[in-house]
């Protein structure tokens, strides 16, 4: 399958493109013979909002939270081989996918808020938590305001706080520019049941979003009480998340550890895009077929 990076010359529309990348490599493809999960779906109430989940599986929770654009259904290559050892949590953030957010504005503090109250309505304790970009944003403030139930996280392309390169090409994204008739918008529009609008709407609130000060943004600092045993998963060549803000974080956690993936950008391994017009990253397909075990090898040895 091929993979694909960020690179200095793409065009906005690219850019955007490598920050919502849904599909994984082939070394996650599931098995043609293997069982079958048990697999349930609800909705949540949180305030004003109604967030739809998925629980697929049996076994030590796994909390899975997407990146902004996306939905749910990202996770949805390898979840049948991931549902054989765990019970995979899989929900669409507010606004995302088949969640609503009535109040039009989007904030990490409410999806963190989303998220725990989700892990208390299913009674999960001790559990691991792995996000892609604005996902990993989300589970790291999840971590700052109600960590107690979190055994373990992983932050894959997302920190503590956006980076000026983010804000300036995320203040600017026009839905209308980016998505067109590919073979991948398509399949992304196709999971939001609001289609174009739902998501001129969701990039309406990632300019707004990109262009307040007071989100996307915690000082590194503010981590230094959280205990949970992280891992921070980066890109050399991300210019949405830079190297310089994950250190940041990483001196401030005082137990975390970071994962520096040679070659690759924002993208990290969730690279299959379904037009394959886009530039190739071989890197990616080579950190593809480590990248899960890597995550399970931190899991198994992550102690709070």
């Amino acid at each position: 399958l091929v993979a694909y990076s960020i690179h200095p010359n793409l065009s906005r529309r690219q850019v955007l493109a490598a920050l919502t990348l849904s599909i994984v490599t082939a070394a996650f493809s599931v098995a043609v013979n293997a069982q079958q999960p048990t697999e349930s779906a609800g909705y949540l109430s949180v305030g004003d909002a109604r967030i739809h989940y998925r629980t697929v599986g049996q076994g030590q929770p796994v909390l899975l939270v997407h990146g902004f654009g996306l939905t749910g259904q990202i996770w949805d290559p390898f979840v049948q081989s991931l549902a054989s050892r765990y019970q995979l949590i899989i929900p669409d953030k507010r606004g995302h996918g088949l969640s609503t957010n009535p109040s039009k504005v989007f904030r990490y503090n409410d999806v963190a808020h989303d998220l725990s109250a989700l892990l208390k309505e299913l009674n999960l304790h001790d559990v691991r938590a792995l996000g892609w970009s604005s996902g990993a944003m989300a589970i790291l403030e999840l971590a700052y305001v109600d960590g107690e139930r979190l055994e373990a996280i992983v932050l894959a392309a997302g920190t503590h706080r956006f980076s000026d390169e983010a804000r300036e090409i995320l203040s600017s994204i026009d839905a209308d520019e980016v998505i067109d008739d590919s073979n991948y918008w398509q399949t992304v529009l196709s999971w939001h049941p609001g289609g174009m609008d739902q998501m001129r709407e969701l990039m309406r609130q990632l300019n707004q979003l990109a262009r307040d000060p007071d989100e996307g943004h915690r000082a590194a600092d503010d981590f230094r009480s959280v205990s949970i045993p992280t891992l921070i998963v980066q890109g050399d060549r991300d210019e949405l998340n830079p190297m310089y803000v994950t250190e940041e974080l990483h001196k401030a956690l005082p137990n975390s550890e970071v994962w520096v993936i040679p070659g690759v950008g924002h993208e990290i391994v969730f690279v299959y895009l379904l037009d394959p017009s886009f530039m190739p990253c071989s890197a990616c397909v080579e950190a593809g077929g480590i990248f899960f075990d890597v995550i399970e090898q931190f899991f198994k040895r992550a102690k709070r």
